[in-house]
């Protein structure tokens, strides 16, 4: 009978989904030599050579390609579990500091996170908002238990924290950024929106703390050859549609951030830039209960709901 174990299992997904040694290692918290013995062990065990090694590569053979899908899925089954088991051992007395962006008034991971404290009355959860550039440090000093944070970039080109092995996490929302105009607005008009429409308008935008904002809106603008000209910086997404609907300027926004109202034409571009929002958290060898099975039932439940 062949043993296999799971911390075998997760050195040869982690390996043949960085293609390194090193990168594996920052993903699993632990060091080259362990994670090599444990592949080593498993190809003893199966009786096979799961990876091709040379002193510059290392790739999967014709059987490793065959077996990793079947190690992704048995990987998958024993995190369920794990999950499922979580969620019934927390003892009580934990506090769950919870950072979060602003997701707009019709997202649903509120109402997750409300699913899930009702079922584990034990997790005092505390929720601080901020912004992506604030959250990352904070949940590196260990200030915030759990974050969730956004990437941003324009559709099918996705850039996020999954490539990043200081974190575990799953993207929990995506959502489409529109231009909003007032209803009397020249481009209201129009059904879709190209980037290079917007060469002569004037913009209105949230303040310089939502960096992952500015730098994609910006980016994108100065891409297609516009430097946009700022008339209104606003603290709250509020302030900018009420200043779009007074036709003061033109803004890109959240589908999830807007408020429709008979004074604003929501407008979408043919290519548009998507707000990915992740919940992660540290990686780390150990990770709490609590934090385990919070993460695990928000990125279960609001995978089911995108």
């Amino acid at each position: 009978m062949i043993y296999l174990e799971t911390e075998q299992l997760k050195c040869v997904s982690a390996v043949a989904k960085y293609g390194s040694f090193t990168e594996a290692s920052y993903y699993l918290s632990r060091s080259q030599s362990s994670i090599s013995k444990n592949i080593l062990k498993l190809e003893a065990e199966l009786g096979i050579k799961i990876f091709s090694r040379t002193t510059r590569s290392i790739t999967l053979t014709d059987a490793g390609r065959e077996l990793l899908p079947l190690i992704d899925e048995m990987l998958s089954v024993s995190s369920k579990i794990e999950a499922a088991a979580r969620s019934y051992s927390i003892p009580a007395g934990h506090h769950l500091t919870v950072g979060t962006i602003y997701m707009g008034s019709h997202n649903h991971i509120e109402s997750v996170v409300a699913e899930y404290s009702i079922k584990h009355p034990s997790v005092e959860i505390e929720f601080l908002e901020s912004t992506t550039s604030a959250l990352i440090p904070a949940l590196l000093a260990k200030t915030v238990d759990v974050a969730f944070v956004s990437s941003m970039y324009l559709i099918h080109q996705e850039v996020n924290f999954q490539t990043d092995p200081r974190f575990i996490s799953h993207t929990v929302l995506k959502d489409p950024y529109y231009l909003v105009t007032s209803h009397g607005h020249p481009l209201a008009a129009k059904a879709k929106i190209d980037y290079s429409d917007l060469k002569d308008q004037v913009f209105i935008t949230t303040d310089k703390k939502m960096q992952v904002y500015h730098d994609a809106v910006f980016k994108v603008l100065h891409d297609h050859g516009i430097s946009p000209k700022v008339a209104l910086q606003c603290s709250s997404v509020r302030s900018v549609l009420k200043m779009v609907a007074e036709n003061a300027g033109v803004a890109i926004l959240s589908s999830l951030a807007i408020d429709a109202n008979d004074k604003l034409a929501i407008i979408p571009f043919y290519t548009p830039l998507i707000r990915d929002t992740q919940i992660i958290m540290l990686n780390r060898p150990k990770i709490p209960v609590y934090i385990q099975s919070f993460y695990d039932y928000l990125s279960k439940k609001s995978s089911r709901r995108r």
